[in-house]
């Protein structure tokens, strides 16, 4: 039987909110996890991770004794990243100096150096890569905000990439990086700090991973219970409030009422609730489309599984189609397309654009049994709107300080704009400096 009243109520199905829930376990008695499945974070924000988000969750779980975070790397399977822009493809794999020169082969540009000097600055080895990044760990756990360590080699060359950054004139250069910060960070900037660029330059060398996060979850739900937190999948059916706070809620199981001092929302609902969660500033979303009947050409990708082909076309950037990932199955394709939230405005307003782009993108990455017009009829939406949310913070000078002005308020009286105070979300529709890493960190100093 659940207890009436309790410290925290975490609501959310995805791992995050496990984490939040075993974390919050230490010490503390009376805090529930509310497996509700209408509230999540998208696939793209938590299931495709780098290798200093599995650092960091390596630490996380020797910190807290979490043991299947200790062995984050058994919930992860190797990704293969192809990056298309301006008609010339990046493969990544997972040595990091092979990445760099890949990088600086294709793209000189972006070093703002010769080819010689651009590979004459990786005099570093795999192992002080390594070691670079253990150095960045410790100092995010100690809530220090920096991603990159003074006078380490990796420092010098990413500042090196930062200063042209900063000073082209070029605009497929600038471009570049935008479309990387959305793709690592989920969010788009008039102008990227030092650090946050940083973050995204090492998770373009760096190897991807997809995690499993089914068997993740499964395997965090029973240390919970071991360590005697509280775990129910249930829905919210009512609220109340009183004097800006949530006062009770009504759960659709048999226990009924439940009297929580504080809400974290791990996410979004994707369902109407008595509030609204007020972003900072506009929204994309993302569609799901698949294809079927074809197979990737194994001449092509040869050897490589969970191929994810970003799609970069400077010609679109300013468009509301700016940005498409494909990955290849063995018989099909699954399509991403990020496209604008707002009132009204649905992906199938979209779709015959999306279905275009997408040809353009497999139909350039040499696949067998294509035919125009079979692609073009086997397309159709897996979900016409995901979980997965993408900020444009382009309007903001200090898009840092805009985490204040981010309001959940009663959905019956939005125009009060009364902040409801023992509600807090924790997702990718506020700013976080370095993406689902930054989440992370939150999860340890919320507590």
């Amino acid at each position: 039987m659940l207890k009436r009243d309790l410290n925290c109520l975490i609501v959310g199905n995805n791992y995050l909110a496990y984490i939040l829930s075993i974390i919050g376990q230490e010490g503390k008695k009376g805090n529930l996890l509310l497996d509700d499945d209408r509230v999540n974070l998208g696939s793209e924000w938590k299931n495709h991770i780098g290798l200093l988000e599995k650092k960091y969750l390596e630490n996380l779980g020797n910190r807290f004794t979490i043991n299947s975070l200790i062995k984050i790397v058994n919930y992860l399977e190797l990704s293969n990243s192809v990056i298309s822009f301006d008609k010339r493809y990046f493969l990544s794999c997972d040595k990091v100096n092979l990445n760099f020169k890949e990088i600086f082969r294709k793209y000189p540009e972006l070093a703002g150096l010769s080819l010689t000097e651009a590979m004459n600055s990786l005099d570093f080895t795999e192992e002080e890569f390594d070691e670079t990044l253990n150095l960045i760990i410790k100092k995010l756990e100690v809530k220090e905000n920096k991603i990159v360590i003074e006078n380490s080699k990796i420092h010098k060359l990413c500042t090196v990439l930062f200063e042209n950054y900063k000073n082209t004139k070029e605009l497929k250069v600038k471009h570049f990086w935008q479309y990387v910060e959305i793709l690592f960070q989920q969010k788009i900037s008039k102008e990227l700090s030092f650090d946050e660029f940083s973050h995204i330059v090492l998770s373009l060398v760096s190897p991807r991973y997809i995690v499993n996060e089914k068997k993740l979850i499964n395997d965090l739900k029973n240390e919970l219970i071991f360590k005697g937190g509280l775990f129910k999948n249930a829905h919210i059916n009512n609220w109340q409030f009183f004097k800006k706070r949530v006062s009770y809620l009504e759960l659709n199981s048999f226990e009924g009422v439940i009297k929580p001092n504080n809400v974290y929302f791990v996410g979004k609902p994707n369902v109407v609730m008595p509030i609204r969660m007020r972003s900072i500033g506009p929204v994309y979303t993302m569609a799901h489309l698949k294809i079927e009947g074809f197979k990737k050409d194994d001449s092509v990708f040869k050897d490589l599984h969970n191929v994810f082909i970003t799609y970069f076309p400077f010609e679109r950037w300013g468009k509301d189609i700016f940005f498409t990932r494909v990955e290849l199955g063995i018989d099909k394709a699954t399509a991403k397309v990020i496209f604008p939230l707002g009132k009204g405005v649905r992906s199938k307003f979209y779709f015959k654009d999306m279905k275009r782009i997408i040809f353009e993108i497999i139909s350039s990455i040499s696949l067998t049994n294509l035919d125009e017009d079979f692609v073009m009829k086997n397309m159709d939406f897996i979900e016409e709107e995901t979980f997965d949310e993408f900020i444009d913070l382009r309007k903001f000078k200090d898009h840092k300080k805009q985490n204040k002005k981010f309001l959940i308020t009663e959905f019956n009286h939005p125009q009060l704009g009364h902040q409801i105070n023992n509600i807090v979300y924790l997702g990718p529709r506020k700013y976080y400096s370095y993406g689902v890493l930054s989440q992370f960190r939150e999860i340890i100093n919320i507590q």
